[in-house]
């Protein structure tokens, strides 16, 4: 169970925060799963006068999706008041997002409850990230959790995703790893991408349910394909060892290069070894010595890689570090130098 217990840790400490920017390492593993909340849309741009006759939550929607807030706003309401649920969660979305009208959560909070009463699960899924993470309303773990419950039995994804994380937190209730792995599997196969990291976790162990390397690699494969970058990692991982997959080091360098330069930091730390051994690339101590640096900025020291990069001449050490800063400059991380 030594995996699988870690993994569970790392989760309860991503119940602090409902669904924030890049995931973050350990400096060994990359992170467990995180809690995830939808996705902004767009700018406000001025829209057209609404149309007569559209009377249907498509068209509310369609304004929204087109970027013509005051009127999806406009739309919406009519339809909200006649009791549809589906433009009352969108009310509260402009309200949440502050698309149309000025930002309020209280009554993004309200128009989801009104919604969520009803029956819609993307109400119920927003009010849950709200309750979770004390947002327009009082924190509430145990709220959130119901709410994520009723949004998963409806089919929603990441509502599925954020009730198992709950669940291995044990805050709400007691831990249970085959629920949670069920939600995870569920929430997987619907295309939600970190649910698929998550769930080839639990694959890759083969504590909780039977171990299938294949399945976890095609896992982290399929995350790594929509950009999330703890799987990209884990998946030039298995390509290297060929691990569930043939070995490929090549593809492995690519996934790895695609990860560091999107900013994960163990990313950055293999592909300076892959530069360094010659393995999935070609020799080159200079790339080696700017992705490590970079890496090392940002936290993650590696006196293995200080040792094969010493070799580089004075001018070539300058060099790799003003790129390394340069890089680093752009998220304001301090510059530094070889030691």
């Amino acid at each position: 169970m030594r995996q699988w217990t870690a993994a569970v840790l790392f989760a309860a400490l991503l119940l602090q925060m409902a669904a924030v920017a890049a995931a973050e390492t350990d400096g060994k593993n990359p992170s467990a799963p995180k809690a995830v909340e939808p996705a902004v849309i767009g700018t406000p741009q001025p829209g057209p006068p609404e149309e007569s006759g559209g009377k249907d939550t498509d068209t509310a929607f369609g304004y929204y999706q087109r970027g013509y807030y005051l009127t999806a706003f406009a739309v919406a309401t009519r339809l909200a008041v006649k009791g549809d649920p589906t433009s009352q969660t969108l009310i509260g979305v402009l309200y949440e997002e502050g698309q149309g009208v000025i930002r309020d959560m209280k009554k993004a909070a309200s128009w989801y409850e009104i919604a969520a009463a009803n029956g819609d699960r993307e109400a119920q899924y927003r009010l849950g990230l709200l309750h979770l993470k004390g947002s327009g309303v009082a924190q509430n773990l145990f709220r959130a959790a119901d709410l994520f419950d009723k949004s998963a039995a409806a089919g929603q994804p990441s509502a599925m995703y954020n009730l198992a994380v709950l669940i291995l937190d044990g805050k709400t209730a007691n831990p249970d790893v085959k629920q949670a792995a069920d939600l995870f599997r569920r929430a997987a196969l619907a295309n939600n991408t970190d649910a698929q990291y998550a769930y080839a976790l639990m694959l890759r162990a083969g504590d909780i349910i039977p171990q299938d390397l294949a399945e976890s690699t095609r896992m982290f494969k399929m995350a790594a394909l929509e950009s999330h970058s703890d799987a990209q990692v884990e998946y030039a991982i298995a390509l290297f060892n060929g691990r569930g997959t043939p070995a490929d080091e090549a593809a492995a360098a690519r996934w790895f290069t695609v990860a560091a330069e999107s900013g994960h930091v163990i990313a950055m730390n293999r592909l300076a070894r892959q530069y360094v051994i010659g393995r999935g690339r070609k020799v080159d101590l200079m790339e080696a010595a700017i992705w490590h640096l970079i890496a090392r900025g940002q936290g993650l020291s590696d006196l293995w890689l200080d040792e094969k990069i010493a070799p580089l001449s004075k001018e070539d050490r300058a060099k790799a570090e003003q790129r390394a800063a340069k890089w680093l400059s752009k998220r304001t991380v301090d510059q530094f130098t070889i030691k």
